[in-house]
């Protein structure tokens, strides 16, 4: 969470067996409007508005395909140009890491 509670980012994992559709993960909600879905074999990731927020979400099959790495973000539409290098940053990263954390 941001220190103004405007923004705030999540990283965690889902057991495969726990989360057999992915894709629940990150699809749209019914108050979402989408401008980016995208989803292939191991990974799926969407983004758009949520009111004056822009939200992304993404989702990779990961550790011998047992695990489900995810990110998430939300912050306010007037800062996407600032937020645009963080976002890019973290999903590169959860591609990365299919053995982090496998332990």
């Amino acid at each position: 969470m941001s220190p103004d509670g405007s923004s705030w980012f999540a990283a965690y994992s889902t057991p495969a067996n726990r989360a057999p559709n992915y894709m629940h993960g990150v699809r749209a909600q019914p108050d979402e409007q989408i401008t980016y879905q995208k989803r292939e074999g191991d990974w799926a990731a969407v983004s758009g508005f949520k009111g004056s927020k822009i939200f992304y979400r993404k989702a990779v099959l990961a550790c011998a395909g047992t695990v489900w790495h995810q990110i998430a973000f939300e912050y306010p539409a007037a800062r996407k140009q600032e937020m645009d290098r963080f976002v890019i940053r973290a999903s590169q990263s959860i591609d990365h890491a299919e053995n982090d954390s496998c332990g």
